[in-house]
């Protein structure tokens, strides 16, 4: 397709190839634009009158189809990734021969392209988020791209190479055209960033990760406008986009600086933060967001870490900084002990050491917003928790939403986690049970349970206790999600649905045969996925 319509003219060609690139951004992001400004319209919210056609609930329930890998990508990502696929096959697709090398240095622009793409979509502060795509979604995108570039970097250089080791003219090239020796240390420092950002390094070496990342993204940004002179126009634009994103991200929290205003550590495994902080350009903290946070005695100046907004303060002016001398918004934050930064936190925490805070963020928004929903069903399991509290604690004030809150956790002691979370949201409406599935109760739960009754007693597969506390039922039993989504329709049997979930990828993949199987003419299930590592 290049050759057709651009010959050999490889500059003009990258600048189509990255105008759609950003035009396949801007395609997959309409599906959550649409959700927010014209979901509402179409909801329905208990009436027997009028049906969903069927094209349209067999299209939805096509976007559920459970995939081989990685559960938490909204249908729209795999249909961008085919897209994106297409596309670059489309432009990547020429005639080249190893004997001569008209043609390879179109492989390094495609490169320089995915590159500069790559960039725009590792930043928190981001255009992106203008199109409601949050970090922790364009992150996969950034994923995406960068792999590219590294396959086309190391292509363009390779063909090259080839012929060169042919003709024995690998020194007189470098000597003939000294800015080509660069191509080599670009080459070779995008296969490092690659092999450092796999997840076994990425997980257990974050610090080391985060540096070769951020040093080989600058060298790299650097060689390369020494490499190729028409470099600048495709990476100047991701370098001052960059540059903006560091600056709100660093200067932020000692513009508005927050305060810890107390702490606990309620078991070993899970660290609470009571937090005054009221964000850069006051963007309001909304349910499901999370923040990113550096205690310094728990891992230094230079390291921040991602925590999830358990409970916000309500959002009306007034309350929202009831009890805050500095008239600062009040939230919780929750974190599990993972790693050293985490362990350190919940060991000061636990020893009652008095801790400062910086705090950068809010981060994050949901696929789908849950407000215009009658009937929002949130599951969650161990520590996934944290951000469906936020969202059970904005959506029950509205009397007229059904909140169901469906939680998972392997141990009894786990729900020690947010105790007092659950006894206010009992409180305050919400349908809250709890299953706890290593117990010597627990036996797997396949019945089809009604929302409102406990299970028969006289049933065998129901070999279970259960106890009421506080409001909220506790079940020593592995739970069913099909069976629980199907009770929850049988009540609810013609309101279209919000299904909010973040747990480990076993959970999120049976909720999403959960979903697929609750949708029908009369009422369609919608389902947000939290990430629940990224």
């Amino acid at each position: 397709m290049m050759e057709h319509l651009f010959g050999k003219a490889f500059l003009t060609a990258a600048r189509w190839y990255m105008v759609c690139l950003v035009g396949l951004v801007l395609l997959q992001s309409f599906p959550r634009l649409f959700h927010k400004f014209c979901g509402r319209y179409l909801l329905r919210r208990g009436s027997a009158d009028g049906m969903h056609k069927a094209p349209t609930v067999w299209l939805h329930k096509l976007t559920y189809f459970n995939l081989p890998f990685y559960p938490y990508y909204p249908m729209r990502i795999i249909v961008f990734l085919v897209l994106y696929v297409a596309l670059t096959v489309l432009f990547a697709w020429q005639n080249i021969s190893l004997e001569s090398d008209a043609g390879y240095m179109w492989y390094g622009y495609m490169a320089l392209v995915n590159m500069s793409v790559a960039v725009l979509f590792a930043l928190r502060n981001s255009p992106a988020i203008w199109l409601s795509l949050p970090f922790e979604r364009t992150i996969d995108l950034h994923r995406i791209f960068g792999l590219a570039a590294v396959v086309f970097g190391w292509v363009h250089g390779g063909l090259f190479l080839n012929g060169w080791i042919r003709d024995d003219a690998v020194e007189f090239q470098f000597e003939k055209r000294p800015r080509l020796r660069y191509g080599p240390a670009i080459a070779s420092i995008l296969a490092f960033m690659f092999l450092a950002s796999v997840p076994p390094i990425r997980r257990r070496m974050w610090e080391l990760f985060l540096a070769i990342h951020l040093v080989g993204f600058l060298a790299a940004y650097i060689l390369i406008n020494f490499h190729s002179p028409s470099a600048l126009q495709f990476t100047l634009p991701p370098l001052i986009l960059w540059a903006i994103d560091c600056f709100i991200r660093n200067v932020g929290p000692y513009v508005r600086p927050a305060k810890m205003v107390s702490t606990s550590a309620p078991t070993p495994e899970v660290t609470k933060l009571t937090v005054h902080h009221r964000s850069l350009f006051t963007r309001r903290h909304a349910a499901g967001q999370y923040v990113m946070i550096n205690v310094p005695k728990a891992g230094g100046a230079m390291e921040w870490h991602p925590a999830s907004i358990a409970s916000v303060m309500p959002s009306s002016c007034d309350e929202e900084t009831a009890g805050s001398p500095d008239g600062q918004p009040q939230y919780t934050l929750a974190l599990r002990t993972v790693g050293k930064f985490t362990r350190k936190l919940n060991m000061a925490c636990a020893a009652g050491e008095e801790l400062t805070i910086m705090v950068d963020g809010p981060y994050g928004t949901l696929d789908i917003p849950p407000e215009p929903y009658a009937l929002v069903v949130l599951i969650a399991g161990g520590i996934g928790i944290t951000p469906l509290l936020s969202i059970a604690t904005a959506l029950i004030a509205d009397p007229t939403k059904s909140v169901h809150l469906k939680w998972a956790v392997r141990e009894e002691l786990h729900m020690n986690w947010i105790t007092d979370e659950l006894k206010a949201l009992a409180r305050m409406g919400v349908r809250i049970k709890v299953f706890v599935t290593r117990s010597d109760a627990s036996v797997p739960v396949h019945h089809r349970e009604k929302e409102d009754e406990l299970p028969s007693k006289s049933s065998p597969e129901m070999m279970m206790t259960a106890k009421n506390i506080d409001g909220y039922e506790v079940f020593y039993a592995r739970p069913s999600v099909v069976g629980i989504c199907e009770g929850i329709k049988a009540q609810y049997p013609d309101d279209d649905a919000f299904v909010g979930v973040c747990g480990p990828a076993s959970l999120v993949r049976n909720v999403r045969r959960a979903v697929r199987l609750s949708s029908d003419a009369r009422s369609l299930w919608h389902m947000h996925a939290e990430a629940f590592e990224f």
